[in-house]
């Protein structure tokens, strides 16, 4: 049915590499290909329907997305043909091409469920019968027009229901189906089990699509990340203090109301049960400092099994919060005293979801984080792009609520009291720069506009007093308005356009955006690079296009987070201008782990909070004042920004792919500084000791009657140096030769275990490179999939990480017994998680580093050995030697 239908077109490089691997991806039935927005995933999936020569059904999240691929299939694959014979948009009039969305989908499988039900009840008498999907007429109906094919776009909306009633549809088909998987953002912060279903039905990520390759072929532009800071308002600053000041008035009754001395007591009682101990030490050692915070003298005894050393650390909120949270869940307290302690804490209204909390509760947090001081953020940064870009500008304001209710504060002169389309219109308004707002229900556009849509759509208007704008009602739907608006914005009838994230955020093409605000609340990383994809793309009309995306941080006053519980204000006066503190910095971070761009200083292409290199203390208002500043001058140097990507993109020909994945899902190469050398030359000068021994021995000793004695210790000195040299020199430094050998030999063992367990599967293997002076290197797993990379670099790193707190350690043994404590490893949480796996890799291990055992840590003596490694592990040198400074693994935790 596709045999004369082809692409006029021609596929982009990385396109065409997808389409000639597409045959050996397809060999499991599924392919899962990860492309940033603006890759056109669309045409790469119509191409991989039109090979596999089958009618397929296409799902998507929304109607927009839905009605794209019947266009694209148009503008791009027929030639004077009309695309009525080949799409269709219902599940019931199936057609060559069935473009619908998961809803649809749900709706289908879950009438089909509805009727099974109806069978089950009215055919009781025959309950032997068995009731398959196939009876019914939607997957009857399926099968009959021998759908084969089924492609999932933006596959990350995968989750709950719909993730269900797809399972259970290829489940009908029985293995009948072939699945293509497209998505720019896979779950990577999903947890590991809503992980392991989302790749069960799309299967392994079998190509990934990076953004510095995108720039590099002129894909996407170039694109900078910039956050802008505010201060909450004075009425939402008094909201969190009245909640403080509540938790503070309940901990100090807490305090004063005997329970912490009878729990104090209790945990003496039980000093020598370790595996309580050992499994509570984080909430025990927070509780302890509670208990020296109420004036009991905490016994040192207990503070050395637990730490390594005799001193408790500082009193904060947080260890005060950990520490009540663990008495009312702890055999600490009898039932009698926990109801006490939770009626304490209940009586000032801090308590959420059964827990405590000290801090600012979920809805204060999200009060803060949608502070209306962003308002004045927005404004700031529209006058900003304004006087830069001028008539040039197309700025898109993303939010997550309409508040039409609120449409009464435009034009009236009232303060805006949420973040919203209806505030964020009106804030911007007031700068003067021509602007527009596009939701489900509520369009606002200039008066002048209205004479333009008129020649293309029906609508009433309800002017918004004098300010020359209108509430636009148009009898179209959702579609006919953003293609309507969206052409007024392109011709820059309008410069700044408000939107909601859930009309605009995913599926929206709108090239000429070149400055975005996302004042959306939304941390995850799906969402988020959804809606930052809407302005990196590139524009014909804009040949020279850079994009500026901007990010809104909310920083809490400092008093907010009193470390003195009894002294309310202390941190007005002691303020640590070093510390910025806001959750709702937080929340901004966990998305620039997924945002690859420029560093601000080297121009190499990174991801992370850390690229943004003005973020520099002081923090306090001055300093914030200055770091906004610096954001506003670079967002106006648009040159600048283009010649960095280009100088960071033409360095080399292998882009760092591992950038552009969140940390969470696949571990940075881990830099490691050699000891070999070290090693050699220890071995070298033992050698030569023995020799200068011998012959000190011959010259004292030259008589005859001497002869045969010193030959015999000659020969014993001799031989212990042999051994010495074999098993230091050739079994061991050869080993650790350079860095690459070192690494490698580690890595090799890690990998060859977790194969051997059925962790990674066969056929990967380990490439390890150095820089040029041979002193840093990185290791990274080859033909494996991310899983399996995720899972391989997260365990290479906790091996060569300075020891915190494993389930078991690696620990070599001397020729007479002792541990080695200065060459000991954590084992990785992976192999740590049974004994058999653990005593294998340090079976492994024992060519490269002599006998090796693997200690459990979760008894008394594992603890003390945890804590004396952690001092003497060669490991944390390292790691000084690395970074410029110790890196102080907390004793507390």
């Amino acid at each position: 049915m596709f045999e004369n239908i082809h692409f006029h077109g021609q596929f982009r490089t990385y396109q065409q590499k997808i389409l000639d691997n597409a045959d050996r991806y397809l060999q499991d039935g599924r392919i899962h290909i990860v492309a940033a927005p603006g890759s056109g995933k669309t045409i790469l999936g119509l191409e991989l329907i039109r090979r596999l020569q089958s009618p397929c059904i296409i799902l998507s999240p929304t109607t927009t997305i839905r009605n794209q691929w019947g266009e694209r299939f148009s503008e791009n694959f027929l030639i004077g043909e009309e695309s009525d014979k080949y799409v269709s948009y219902d599940l019931d009039r199936p057609a060559p091409i069935t473009s619908v969305t998961y809803q649809a989908l749900y709706a289908a499988m879950k009438r089909a469920e509805d009727m099974a039900e109806r069978c089950e009840t009215t055919s009781a008498k025959n309950a032997e019968d068995e009731i398959d999907y196939a009876s019914f007429d939607f997957i009857k109906e399926i099968k009959r027009y021998g759908i084969k094919t089924i492609c999932l776009d933006e596959a990350h909306h995968l989750q709950n229901e719909w993730q269900k009633a797809l399972e259970n549809f290829l489940a009908a088909m029985k293995g009948e189906i072939k699945t293509i998987a497209l998505t720019a953002t896979p779950p990577y912060d999903a947890k590991p089990n809503e992980w392991k279903r989302y790749i069960r039905v799309c299967g392994e990520i079998d190509e990934e699509i990076f953004v510095p390759e995108l720039v590099k072929q002129g894909t996407l532009c170039p694109h900078q990340d910039y956050l802008y800071f505010n201060y909450p308002t004075d009425a939402e600053t008094a909201d969190f203090m009245a909640y403080r000041e509540r938790a503070i008035t309940a901990t100090s009754e807490f305090l004063s109301s005997g329970l912490v001395e009878k729990a104090y007591e209790r945990l003496i009682g039980l000093s020598d049960d370790y595996d309580f101990l050992y499994a509570n030490t984080k909430d025990i050692i927070a509780f302890l400092v509670m208990c020296s915070k109420t004036g009991i003298r905490v016994d040192k005894k207990i503070i050395r099994s637990l730490t390594s050393g005799n001193i408790l650390p500082f009193p904060t909120a947080e260890r005060i919060e950990l520490a009540v949270n663990f008495l009312i869940k702890s055999k600490l307290l009898s039932e009698d005293e926990r109801k006490h302690c939770i009626a304490i804490f209940k009586r000032r209204d801090v308590i959420e979801h059964g827990e405590v909390v000290l801090g600012l509760d979920e809805r204060l947090k999200k009060k803060l984080v949608s502070s209306v001081g962003k308002l004045k953020s927005i404004d700031k940064i529209v006058r900003s792009e304004s006087e830069d870009k001028k008539e040039r500008l197309r700025l898109l304001v993303l939010t997550d609520y309409i508040k039409k209710e609120n449409l009464s504060i435009i034009g009236s002169g009232a303060d805006p009291d949420s973040v919203s389309v209806v505030s964020v219109f009106e804030t911007i308004r007031r700068t003067g720069v021509s602007a527009g707002a596009l939701s489900g229900s509520l369009v606002i556009l200039p008066d002048s506009c209205a004479d333009i849509i008129r020649l293309q759509a029906d609508f009433t208007l309800s002017p918004l007093g004098r300010t020359g704008y209108s509430a636009y009602d148009f009898r179209a739907d959702n579609r006919e308005k953003v293609r309507i608006v969206g052409e007024l914005f392109e011709q820059g009838i309008i410069n700044v356009l408000v939107g909601t994230k859930s009309l605009l955020g995913e599926g929206w093409d709108a090239p000429c955006v070149n400055s975005l605000i996302l004042a959306s609340f939304v941390g995850s990383f799906m969402l988020s690079n959804q809606m930052r994809g809407r302005a990196i793309r590139t524009d014909k009309n804009q040949p020279d296009k850079t994009a500026n995306i901007w990010h809104l941080v909310t920083v809490e006053r400092p008093y907010l987070y009193a470390e003195n519980l009894r002294e309310k204000f202390s941190r007005i006066t002691n303020e640590n201008k070093n510390e910025l503190v806001s959750f709702d910095f937080e929340t901004v971070s966990r998305r620039f782990d997924c945002f690859v761009a420029p560093n601000y200083e080297t121009g190499e292409i990174e991801s992370g909070i850390a690229r943004v290199t003005i973020l520099k203390p002081p923090f306090d208002e001055n300093g914030i004042e200055r770091i906004n500043g610096e954001m506003i001058l670079r967002s106006r140097e648009s040159g600048k920004l283009r010649a960095v990507w280009q100088t960071a993109i033409s360095k080399s020909a292998r882009l760092n792919e591992v950038s552009d994945i969140p940390k969470e899902r696949r571990t940075p190469p881990f830099l490691f500084i050699n000891i070999a050398i070290v090693t050699a030359l220890f071995a070298l000068f033992s050698a030569g000791l023995t020799t200068f021994i011998c012959s000190l021995t011959r010259s004292l000793f030259a008589a005859n009657a001497y002869r045969l004695p010193i030959a015999i210790v000659s020969v014993v000195v001799c031989v212990f140096a042999a051994i010495f040299l074999r098993d230091y020199l050739f079994t061991k430094v050869l080993a650790h030769l350079n860095p690459v050998r070192s690494v490698r030999t580690l890595a090799e063992c890690v990998l060859k275990t977790m194969q051997e367990v059925n962790l990674i599967s066969d056929g990967a293997h380990v490439k390890v490179e150095a820089d040029s002076a041979g002193v840093f290197i990185h290791a990274e797993l080859l033909n494996a999939s991310v899983h399996d990379q995720n899972l391989f670099h997260g365990a290479i790193k906790e091996l060569l990480s300075p020891i915190e707190n494993p389930r078991y350690l690696l620990i070599p043994r001397a020729k007479f017994g002792g541990y080695i404590y200065q060459f000991a490893f954590a084992c990785p949480e992976a192999l740590g998680t049974k004994s058999e796996y653990a005593e294998r890799l340090a079976n492994k291990l024992k060519r490269s580093i002599g006998y090796v055992e693997a200690v459990y840590t979760r008894t008394e003596k594992g603890r003390r050995l945890i804590l004396t490694c952690r001092q003497s592990s060669y490991i944390t040198y390292n790691d000084q030697v690395l970074y410029g400074r110790r890196k102080r693994v907390s004793r507390w935790e």
